[in-house]
């Protein structure tokens, strides 16, 4: 058993050792640069998709047939051709298509037992509860969990980042009329 951990430790320092190139280097920069802004939303859809990605959502009207949260999450994002910006979070999205339709899957036990250090770290950090409810606020109100509301909370999970890129995209437009039209003036 310890050597089988100082083999996996090994491994990872040689990892971490290998240093990328310059060009993954300035291609990882200007993704970040552009898609930092929507690592929150990213970590948010993983999450869900952690979480409940097993879950019906709802059922087709003509057959009938179940349609899970990843199911939905993933064919939202191939419908409108999306692909996150972080090379992680779309590492784990391509995992999750290539598994989930084998028998037994579930996301949560295959992400966090999954061989790439990264994401194993990163489904921890998304499946621990973050904060508790207070006694005092849950003698007050009843807060509805989000297991509970799927059908309405990850229709606009995916909406508001799919809106958030066609804003970004709005405003680099914007930008590339704005310098073209500044570069026409100075000639």
């Amino acid at each position: 058993l310890k050597n089988n951990e100082q083999e996996k430790n090994i491994i990872r320092r040689q990892a971490e050792t290998d240093v990328p190139s310059t060009e993954e280097t300035e291609s990882f920069v200007t993704k970040s640069a552009t898609g930092a802004k929507f690592d929150a939303q990213e970590r948010h859809i993983l999450e869900v998709l952690v979480k409940y990605g097993e879950a019906t959502l709802y059922f087709t009207e003509n057959e009938n047939q179940p349609v899970t949260v990843g199911a939905y999450i993933l064919m939202e994002l191939e419908q409108d051709n999306l692909k996150f910006s972080n090379p992680l979070h779309a590492l784990m999205i391509e995992e999750y298509r290539n598994n989930e339709h084998q028998e037994g899957f579930v996301a949560e036990r295959f992400f966090l037992h999954h061989s790439h250090s990264g994401i194993s770290e990163l489904t921890a950090d998304l499946i621990s509860e973050k904060y508790t409810e207070s006694r005092v606020h849950s003698k007050v109100k009843k807060v509805i969990p989000d297991s509970e509301r799927l059908n309405e909370f990850v229709p606009r999970l995916v909406f508001e980042f799919k809106n958030s890129l066609v804003i970004n995209m709005i405003k680099q437009k914007l930008i590339e009329l704005k310098a073209a039209n500044d570069s026409k003036d100075t000639e």
